[in-house]
């Protein structure tokens, strides 16, 4: 589906998703897990479409888990 799209897009373009165990960057993940990053790390904080002429904005705060992890380098 899109998860996927995205995923392969993402690693197509040197890209890859942080916590992608399916489409991986060895190197990167190993150093992902010393920091306790156990899903994929793929939010989005804010969208925006037209709907029948009317602009929609969404807007969603990260999970406790990838804030708790973002919080370990600020």
């Amino acid at each position: 589906g899109r998860m996927h799209q995205i995923r392969v897009h993402a690693q197509a373009i040197g890209h890859n998703i942080a916590g992608d165990f399916n489409y991986p960057n060895a190197e990167f993940n190993k150093l992902l897990k010393r920091y306790h990053l156990k899903r994929l790390f793929l939010h989005a904080s804010d969208l925006a479409f037209i709907f029948k002429h009317q602009r929609i904005c969404v807007n969603s705060v990260l999970s406790k888990e990838l804030q708790g992890f973002l919080d370990q380098f600020y």
